[in-house]
């Protein structure tokens, strides 16, 4: 059942990812609610008898978590899964794209999650949470089977007093871009400079810096994402600015050397504002990643990439008198030397021998002083 590609599920983020993160000073302390004892209770209490839902489309109106008890917790809901829950039990008998929308009528810090197994896991396949307004898992795809639908807050509020739940067939959604994953990553060249047009809007998911605080932006990244690349040597430096077009939203800017471990290999990144920018002299030779990503699970759209890759300039041998020094054309003219573009080295040292004026004499110089 998992076969399908679940837009706005992260099935590599852990239940956590949201426990301490930027929600976490607009939210304030979590109050804990007891777990509930699970079977013999009201239908929609838990997965031993959950709400069914039989059919697509469905619309339902006043349902509660209001005395359902917490019954679950460590699931992909992270922190939005403290409150009191309500289970529904979803029946697929033909492959079917979906739109699942709770609104909570005005009850703020609310999740609504599906899954095909229940307890929700930790990685399920799809989510939505959020600190007001409705919450909306878009595009999912489900293949014929049984699907379960959790619906719950981060306390407090300790659970929902109202709310109602559609479920409505949709179209399936585009592919991802070329450049969703590092496999595809668009290159950048060395030593050039520009700007970029791209799009979050129909990109996964796939990378995050790390966890808040240790990351190397500071906070994760829950949002779509989409990646380029560029191969630099030690010294050169690299300027990114990132910022959304059009729809504001939360952007993470960030580099990495290895796709299977982002967190373990970010050389630099940035989610302090908008817009996001990074400036890093590189320390090594070597392929790096640039991750443009949302901050937010539902983040994401039209945005700007401006780069500039500055390398430094060549050095060779530079002569002022019979000092040798290692500088580039221009640093040599400032000082009133003389620069010889085919010597590399000062030792032994060129330039205490006089400079030749017959320029065939040039080989058995370089050949003797290189």
């Amino acid at each position: 059942m998992r076969l399908l590609t679940v837009f706005l599920a992260f099935a590599f983020l852990c239940g956590t990812a949201f426990a301490l993160d930027k929600d976490e000073a607009l939210h304030g302390p979590t109050v804990v609610v007891p777990l509930g004892d699970q079977g013999g209770r009201a239908v929609g209490d838990d997965c031993t008898n959950p709400i069914v839902i039989d059919a697509v489309p469905f619309y339902g109106t006043g349902f509660t978590t209001c005395g359902a008890l917490n019954d679950y917790t460590e699931t992909c809901l992270g922190s939005y899964d403290g409150g009191e829950d309500t289970i529904f039990q979803l029946t697929i008998t033909e492959q079917v794209w979906v739109n699942i929308i709770m609104d909570p009528l005005g009850t703020t810090w609310t999740g609504v999650a599906i899954d095909d197994e229940c307890p929700l896991a930790s990685s399920c396949l799809g989510f939505n949470t959020g600190s007001s307004g409705v919450r909306t898992i878009s595009q999912v795809g489900l293949a014929p089977g049984t699907y379960y639908i959790m619906v719950d807050t981060w306390p407090t509020p300790d659970c929902i007093p109202s709310f109602n739940l559609t479920i409505e067939p949709t179209d399936p959604p585009p592919p991802p871009p070329a450049n969703d994953t590092c496999e595809g990553a668009i290159a950048i060249e060395r030593c050039t400079s520009g700007v970029i047009d791209g799009d979050l809007t129909w990109a996964l998911g796939n990378y995050t810096p790390g966890d808040y605080p240790s990351s190397c932006t500071g906070y994760g990244a829950l949002g779509k994402d989409v990646v380029y690349v560029v191969d630099l040597l030690a010294g050169d430096v690299i300027s990114l600015v990132y910022s959304y077009v059009g729809t504001s939203f939360d952007e993470s800017l960030y580099i990495i050397t290895d796709c299977a471990d982002p967190a373990g290999t970010c050389v630099a990144g940035s989610d302090g504002g908008h817009p996001e920018d990074i400036t890093w002299t590189c320390t090594a030779d070597g392929t790096y990643y640039i991750i443009c990503d949302a901050y937010s699970s539902t983040g994401g759209g039209p945005f700007t990439l401006t780069y500039d890759v500055t390398c430094p300039l060549p050095t060779a041998v530079c002569c002022v008198g019979e000092n040798c020094f290692l500088y580039s054309e221009a640093d040599c003219g400032l000082v009133g030397g003389t620069w010889h573009v085919d010597w590399t080295a000062c030792d032994p040292n060129p330039c205490e021998i006089p400079v030749p004026q017959d320029s065939e004499s040039w080989g058995t110089i370089k050949s003797v002083y290189r």
